[in-house]
């Protein structure tokens, strides 16, 4: 069966998620040669770049199919765009689709679908374990969270990992994280030692891990805490940070580390100098809680729920079967 270029084009931006559900209300506003779409076929597609260099702006052997085209700007003109164009027109026209054609409900729907399915960010403790991670389910909050905004910051979702394997880690701070990438993450991974991905900590990130070693240790003060951008990571370390040769720099290149950390080798030291991080946890404190504007009951009630969670995780409570029943589950 042959495919057409137009079917390959829809399901490439389809696989991408650049495929827009784009509605007639929508279409309408892009009537002009400096806003030029048109819809043929069930297809959306921004012709502005086509429209201002047509010929027929300068040989008037072409206004006629110019005049044309500019009728249809913003309209869905299938009949009328095959009446001066052949089928060979449409595919030379596959570089400039956009989206597809839809009711407005549909596209109210995948507006919805795609605020749920934005990425998440907390203000507290995240917890995520190996049980959780290989189930697909999300880190739980226990503090204030919210979804981010589509203007916010991608790189702040920069992935980190550790080895694979049994573990149960901790994010005390900021953290943000993208549910369908680290369910994609655990998905292609195709041995129990392949890396795991984690979310974005600012703060303390501790992990006990069966590849590590049996206790809890504490990886990083987070990437970015410092104000190092990605560019810097795995660079020379600076005088009196740890080299690249703990636990963990196989899969964390150029990793942080917490003041008053003796060697820096990865163990929690006896004494810390909690006035440095105190300092670095107000200052991300502020600038997350100036985005926060949840209802103080909802928060109160959430962060309870979490804890109890975590609680139940860390102290091997709240035994009980997987039904589906009602009631809050504990962290795997």
């Amino acid at each position: 069966m042959t495919v057409s270029l137009k079917e390959l084009v829809w399901e490439r931006l389809k696989k991408q998620g650049k495929l827009r559900k784009i509605t007639l209300e929508d279409l309408a506003l892009h009537s002009t040669p400096e806003k030029a779409w048109i819809s043929v076929q069930g297809a959306v597609y921004d012709i502005t770049e086509h429209v201002k260099r047509h010929a027929g702006w300068k040989c008037g052997c072409a206004v006629s199919e110019l005049m044309a085209i500019l009728r249809c700007l913003g309209t869905e003109c299938t009949e009328e765009f095959l009446e001066i164009h052949s089928q060979h027109a449409i595919q030379r026209m596959q570089p400039y689709m956009i989206g597809e054609l839809v009711p407005k409900e549909e596209a109210e729907k995948d507006a919805e679908n795609k605020i749920l399915n934005m990425p998440k960010c907390c203000l507290g403790i995240l917890y995520l374990s190996s049980n959780r991670y290989d189930k697909l389910k999300s880190p739980v909050c226990g503090g204030f969270a919210k979804r981010l905004r589509p203007d916010d910051e991608p790189s702040q979702l920069t992935s980190e990992s550790i080895p694979g394997g049994e573990f149960k880690y901790a994010c005390l701070g900021y953290a943000a994280w993208d549910d369908e990438e680290l369910k994609r993450a655990a998905r292609r991974r195709t041995n129990p030692t392949d890396p795991v991905s984690l979310p974005y900590c600012e703060g303390l990130e501790i992990v006990s891990s069966a590849a590590i070693s049996g206790r809890p240790e504490l990886l990083t003060e987070g990437p970015g805490v410092r104000g190092a951008s990605n560019s810097s990571r795995g660079s020379t370390p600076q005088s009196g940070e740890p080299t690249s040769t703990g636990i963990d720099s196989k899969h964390r290149p150029g990793r942080s580390y917490f003041p008053g950390m003796p060697g820096g080798d990865g163990q929690v030291p006896s004494e810390m100098d909690w006035d440095q991080f105190k300092t670095r946890f107000d200052r991300i404190s502020k600038k997350i809680v100036a985005k926060m504007a949840q209802n103080a009951s909802y928060m109160g009630t959430t962060i309870k729920k979490s804890w109890e969670q975590i609680m139940k995780e860390v102290t091997g409570g709240g035994g009980g079967g997987g039904g589906g029943g009602g009631g809050s589950q504990h962290p795997d």
